[in-house]
């Protein structure tokens, strides 16, 4: 029978936003295009060819959309064509994604003079590059083609840079428009047309009014949840992005109802240093989702939402 160790429930979180991080460009940034009026993060289709702005060895970036679809890979691999398009959000601005609207980061950590991804390994399992075939075709619409490069990484894939930033996805983005990567560990952010942030990466600090334990009992004193986590604490909240009440977790928990969290947790943060399990049902049955070690979740998707009964180290 696993033991439950520790649940300590907080009090509920404020939200504030932190300092924006710099961008780096490893040339001067050519003048953006007009931003294509698109309608909710469809992919842009050209009424004619575009030209070859940019070439490569064998892979050749266009100055203008596609016209026609594009079939993406749906497990991040190389993808024998690609498309850059930019897309307006009222949180953010203008960003950028793929042709099927999903979400591109750039990590404030890596180099782009010279271009270098600095992810691998489990940050790459968090943040999949986007990486392209040896003879792919970029096109773009809204980002200027001139900027558009790639970098090869250390398996030998070539990753796409805009402006020498390696572009990224985030794992824990399930549908078009999702920006849950955003301001992840103080590092990662949506990116802009020129490569840059395309917001300030933000990450949210709360306070709370008080503190109590799985029992109820009031332990007094105050306590904070910022976005990156607890040290050392798996940290659970019933609210979006860190939001609401909050719960510190040691050790295994077969059924949540035991310290009232069954069915309410909504994001997650893991400084425990290793993989958590989380499963829709008590005793670890029904949907499992993975939080990597060193992950924030901002908004847990469906079925998993409102939805997690059990959790353990996996």
């Amino acid at each position: 029978m696993k033991k439950v160790i520790r649940a300590v429930r907080y009090g509920a979180v404020a939200l504030a936003s932190l300092a924006a991080l710099t961008a780096c460009s490893f040339q001067a940034a050519a003048p953006a295009l007009p931003v294509p009026q698109v309608g909710a993060l469809g992919q842009v289709v050209g009424s004619s060819p575009p030209p070859i702005a940019n070439s490569m060895g064998q892979v050749q970036v266009f100055g203008g959309p596609t016209t026609g679809t594009l079939a993406l890979p749906t497990n991040h691999s190389a993808a024998p064509s690609i498309q850059l398009q930019a897309v307006n959000n009222p949180q953010i601005g203008t960003y950028v994604t793929d042709s099927a609207g999903m979400t591109l980061y750039r990590s404030a950590a890596d180099s782009t003079n010279p271009p270098q991804s600095t992810c691998n390994g489990n940050c790459a399992a968090t943040f999949p590059p986007l990486v392209v075939g040896s003879s792919a075709k970029i096109y773009t619409a809204g980002v200027n083609a001139s900027s558009v490069g790639y970098v090869q990484r250390s398996d030998g894939t070539y990753q796409v840079t805009i402006n020498g930033s390696p572009m990224y996805y985030y794992w824990q983005d399930q549908q078009p428009g999702q920006i849950n990567g955003q301001g992840v560990a103080n590092n990662w952010s949506t990116v802009s047309p020129t490569g840059g942030n395309a917001a300030s990466g933000q990450s949210s600090r709360g306070q709370s009014s008080g503190r109590q334990s799985a029992g109820g009992q009031s332990s007094g004193g105050a306590g904070s949840a910022p976005v990156e986590g607890r040290p050392n604490e798996l940290t659970v909240y019933e609210g979006a992005n860190f939001g609401g009440e909050f719960t510190d977790l040691e050790g295994s928990f077969s059924d949540f109802s035991t310290v009232d969290l069954n069915d309410k947790i909504t994001s997650i943060t893991n400084n425990t240093g290793k993989d958590v399990c989380f499963w829709t049902d008590a005793n670890f049955q029904a949907s499992e989702v993975k939080v990597p070690a060193g992950v924030t979740v901002a908004q847990l998707s469906q079925p998993f939402d409102d939805k997690i009964s059990s959790e353990k180290q996996c």
